[in-house]
């Protein structure tokens, strides 16, 4: 068995088991974590893809593909303020068992004046 069980944005936990958790982020360039599972002694991680989307209609405004786990920090087009955006993270092991999470995270105010 191999599972994602924790995705995190700036060090909150958004999803946890199965379950998402409501997270409001005023990082204008958010960084993102995630933890696996495994049942496999000496599983390791071979690629892994977390992809932002915004809007009603997604579309992908963000893409990070490597093998990293922490502080991997979005480098797309700026977020806009009181936004929902989905986060999709696919991770593949050595013995090629994936697994697939979905959740989200909401910007703030960011850099819109008091």
């Amino acid at each position: 068995m191999f599972k994602i069980t924790t995705i995190t944005c700036e060090d909150q936990i958004i999803y946890e088991n199965g379950t998402g958790h409501v997270v409001v982020t005023d990082a204008q360039q958010p960084r993102f974590g995630y933890a696996v599972e495994s049942s496999l002694c000496g599983s390791r991680i071979r690629e892994a893809t977390l992809e932002i989307y915004e809007g009603a209609a997604p579309r992908c405004i963000w893409s990070y593909h490597g093998d990293g786990q922490i502080d991997l920090q979005y480098h797309g087009e700026a977020l806009n303020a009181y936004t929902q955006y989905t986060v999709v993270l696919r991770v593949t092991d050595e013995y090629e068992e994936s697994d697939t999470a979905c959740c989200t995270f909401e910007t703030g105010r960011l850099t819109d004046p008091w």
